[in-house]
C-alpha cells in the first residue's frame, strides 16, 4: 500500500467514520431529516412517520445517536409516565443543514418542515447512490487520494491500496454510480493504460461540504462560546459535557465534552459502577488509573473530545437504574475549577412472575403460573424454567413436556415463545420438596434475564404429575417506556 494513500486512510477520525456509517443508510438519512425539521419528537411520532418496525426504527436511531447527530431525553408527563424525546444536536444541524444546502444546489428544492420528505423523494435515486458512496471509510480515503492525485488508472489506484481487483472495482464503482466520480477511456503516450478515474465536481463538493462542516463544527465551538452567540454564556464554564440519557445493558453510548477556556490543562473522568470501559476518539494523551481517566490538554486549538462507553447490567430487580460520569476540570495551576456530573439511566426489563398452587394432593397439582412485564423493552420470554431439590438441598430429577398449543386459552402475547412453555412435568420420590419457578427472557440486544425465582413446598408420596396454566397481565404487558 502506497504510504500516503495509507496516510490518508488512518487519518480519518474514528468519529468521522461513525458519521459516513450513520449518513450512508437512506432509512437513517430520512429519519435524520424527520428530526432536524421536526425538532423535537417522541420515540412514538417516530414511529407513526414510518411503515416499520419499532425495533428497526429503534436500531437506527441509536446509529445516528452515536454518530452525535440526534440525541435522546426523556420527559415526565406525570409522576409514573416517562416519555423518550429526540432532537438534533448543533453537530447534526451543521452537518445536515450543509449537506442539504450543496445537494439543493445540483436539485433545486425548497424544502421546510411541511415537506420535509420532498428533498428525499425528488434525490431518491441519485441520493440513495450517493450515501452508499460514502459510507466506508475505504472509499472516502480513496476519493480523497483521487482528488490530491488529479487522476489516475485503474492499475496505479490497485498498486496504491493492495485491494483485488475485483474488491477495488465494487469500490470505484459504488462511487461512480453515486456520481462522486467519474471514469473516462484515454491513451497517453508511452503507456497501454486506457481508463482513468477522477473526481467529479458534484463528488468534490458534497464530500468537502461533509468534511469542512465536521472540521468547521469542532474548531468553531471555542469561538462560538467566546462570542456567546447562544443563550447561556460560558465565562463561567470551562467545559460543558453531555452523553445519551438512557441504554439498555450493553449498549454503546456515545458522550462528548467540549473546552470554552485555554485555562484548561487536565480533564479526568470517573464512571460509576454499572458504567463499561470508556473510549476516546483519536486521542493519545489519556492515562487510565483504576477506572478514572485522565485526559491532558495541551493543545489551545483541541476542543472537543467525543466518547463512547458501554453500560453494564445492574444487579437488583430495579428496571430503572440510575449511574453517574463525574468529570473534573483542571487549571494550568493544577487546581481542580469545575465539576460536571452526567446522569445515564440504565433500563432494563423486569418480568414478575406469581405461582399459585391448586388443587395439590400428594400425588398432583395444578399451578397458575401468572406472568407479567413491569416493564416492557421489547422483552422476549423465552420460557420457563423449573427446578426441584429435596429438603436437603439435593437436586431431584424432572421429566417435562411442552405446552400444548390447542390447551391454550386466549391470546399469547407476542413477547412469549409459547414454543418454550411447559405443559406438564412429573417427579418420582418421596418427602418434601422445593420447586423453584423463574422465567427466562432477553431485550432487543440479547441480555439474558431471569425472573426472580417463586419457591413452591410439596409434600409428595411416590410420584408427582404437575400441569401448569398461565394467565397474563395484559396491561402491564402494553406498556412501553
Amino acid at each position: 500500500m502506497e504510504k500516503r494513500f495509507e496516510k490518508i486512510l488512518k487519518s480519518i477520525p474514528d468519529d468521522f467514520e461513525e458519521l459516513l456509517k450513520a449518513l450512508g443508510n437512506k432509512f437513517r438519512f430520512k429519519l435524520g431529516l424527520l428530526i432536524f425539521f421536526n425538532n423535537p419528537l417522541s420515540f412514538a411520532e417516530i414511529v407513526k412517520q414510518f411503515n416499520k418496525d419499532s425495533s428497526y426504527i429503534y436500531n437506527h436511531i441509536k446509529k445516528l445517536e452515536l454518530a452525535g447527530i440526534i440525541q435522546n431525553f426523556i420527559r415526565k408527563s406525570n409522576e409514573s409516565r416517562k416519555y423518550s424525546f429526540y432532537e438534533i444536536t448543533e453537530y447534526g444541524k451543521t452537518i445536515l443543514s450543509q449537506f442539504i444546502v450543496d445537494f439543493n444546489k445540483y436539485y433545486k428544492i425548497n424544502i421546510n418542515s411541511n415537506n420535509w420528505n420532498l428533498f428525499y423523494k425528488n434525490t431518491k435515486s441519485e441520493l440513495d447512490f450517493f450515501l452508499k458512496g460514502i459510507k466506508n471509510n475505504f472509499r472516502f480515503a480513496l476519493f480523497q487520494f483521487l482528488k490530491e492525485k488529479n487522476k489516475l488508472s485503474f492499475t496505479e489506484i490497485l498498486r496504491s491500496t493492495n485491494k483485488s481487483k475485483g474488491a477495488l472495482a465494487s469500490h470505484l464503482k459504488k462511487l461512480e454510480m453515486g456520481g462522486i466520480i467519474q471514469n473516462y477511456f484515454k491513451k497517453t503516450p508511452n503507456t497501454e493504460e486506457y481508463s482513468y478515474y477522477e473526481a467529479t465536481n458534484f463528488g468534490e463538493k458534497m464530500i468537502s461540504g461533509i468534511f469542512n462542516s465536521y472540521n468547521n463544527y469542532y474548531r468553531g465551538i471555542k469561538n462560538k462560546y467566546d462570542k456567546r452567540t447562544e443563550e447561556k454564556a460560558y465565562n463561567s464554564d470551562y467545559i460543558t459535557a453531555g452523553c445519551g440519557n438512557w441504554a439498555l445493558p450493553n449498549e454503546k453510548v456515545l458522550g462528548w465534552i467540549k473546552i470554552h477556556s485555554n485555562d484548561v490543562s487536565k480533564i479526568e473522568i470517573t464512571p460509576s459502577r454499572n458504567i463499561g470501559r470508556i473510549d476516546f476518539f483519536n486521542h493519545e494523551n489519556i492515562e487510565n488509573d483504576d477506572g478514572t481517566y485522565s485526559i491532558f490538554i495541551n493543545s489551545s486549538n483541541f476542543t472537543y473530545i467525543p466518547f463512547k462507553f458501554y453500560s453494564q447490567i445492574p444487579e437488583g430487580d430495579n428496571s430503572s437504574n440510575f449511574e453517574t460520569i463525574s468529570i473534573n476540570t483542571y487549571d494550568t495551576n493544577k487546581n481542580k475549577v469545575q465539576e460536571v456530573n452526567l446522569k445515564i439511566e440504565i433500563i432494563k426489563p423486569v418480568v414478575k412472575l406469581q405461582v399459585n398452587k391448586k388443587e395439590i394432593t400428594k400425588k398432583q397439582g395444578f399451578f397458575e403460573i401468572e406472568i407479567s412485564i413491569a416493564r416492557g423493552i421489547e422483552t422476549r420470554i423465552e420460557g420457563i424454567e423449573i427446578g426441584v431439590e429435596n429438603k436437603n438441598g439435593n437436586p431431584i430429577n424432572i421429566k417435562t413436556l411442552d405446552k400444548n398449543l390447542s390447551e391454550i386459552q386466549g391470546k399469547i402475547p407476542p413477547e412469549i415463545n409459547f414454543n418454550k412453555l411447559i405443559g406438564e412435568f412429573n417427579i418420582v420420590g418421596k418427602g418434601v420438596f422445593v420447586f423453584n419457578f423463574r422465567v427466562i427472557y432477553f431485550d432487543k440486544l440479547k441480555n439474558e434475564y431471569h425472573s426472580k425465582p417463586q419457591r413452591i413446598k410439596i409434600k409428595n408420596y411416590r410420584k408427582f404429575e404437575g400441569c401448569l396454566n398461565y394467565t397474563y397481565n395484559y396491561a402491564e404487558i402494553a406498556a412501553k417506556v
